[in-house]
């Protein structure tokens, strides 16, 4: 049988910060205006805020968070009881943070080594 070690930061990381998924949905569109046109008027969603590169809608109680973002990729959410520490873990780790998103949301959002984003809020 094998058996896996882990790093003792790594460990307390997890133990400390306690990150979770959460119930919003997001991804990239190319034209923010049409995206909230569709998913509004068209899936009838209801627009909660705005912003000049970013929308947020609420479908049936969670999220949906429009982001302007030629790539049209999802962005995943972490639930954090310690951001900060969860930012500079995922920084220690390769993970980027997006000035422009993390602008625009007031939270910060970092690019995995991977290229996807991670959105952090407190919860």
């Amino acid at each position: 049988m094998r058996t896996e070690s882990h790093n003792t930061t790594e460990v307390n990381f997890y133990l400390l910060a306690a990150p979770k998924y959460s119930d919003t949905i997001a991804f990239g569109v190319v034209h923010i205006r049409d995206a909230v046109a569709f998913y509004q008027d068209i899936l009838g969603q209801k627009l909660k805020r705005q912003g000049e590169d970013w929308a947020e809608l609420d479908i049936g109680g969670s999220r949906l968070i429009l982001l302007l973002d030629g790539a049209n990729q999802p962005v995943f959410e972490l639930k954090s009881g310690d951001v900060e520490s969860t930012v500079e873990f995922m920084e220690q780790h390769g993970c980027l943070l997006q000035d422009n998103f993390t602008e625009a949301t007031g939270e910060p959002v970092l690019r995995d080594p991977f290229g996807y984003l991670w959105l952090v809020t407190k919860g």
